[in-house]
């Protein structure tokens, strides 16, 4: 099972490097524990435009955003966009716990 979302579905997955002290939380508590209450592979969301992998209780979130254009680079290609979620990958980008 994955589940997909455009807004993280936890608080503690919103971290701004540029600004850590400022929250843009805009869901609900009600989601924190879903990845614990179904048998879930991954979840996957949007929302922040800051690419990343964090996980919790040995469940993987990726924040699978493109960024914002002023963030990409046009040389890269879009294979340097995509994110692989299934099988999970060998390799995950930074992002935390």
């Amino acid at each position: 099972l994955i589940l997909i979302n455009h807004f993280p579905l936890r608080e503690d997955l919103l971290m701004l490097p540029r600004i850590p002290r400022f929250s843009i939380w805009c869901g609900t508590k009600a989601t924190e524990d879903w990845h614990r209450r179904y048998p879930v592979a991954a979840v996957v969301y949007g929302h922040l435009h800051i690419k990343a992998t964090h996980f919790r209780d040995g469940v993987r979130f990726e924040e699978v955003s493109l960024g914002y254009p002023r963030d990409w680079d046009e040389g890269l290609g879009v294979a340097a966009y995509l994110r692989q979620i299934l099988p999970a990958p060998k390799t995950f980008l930074s992002g935390g716990g």
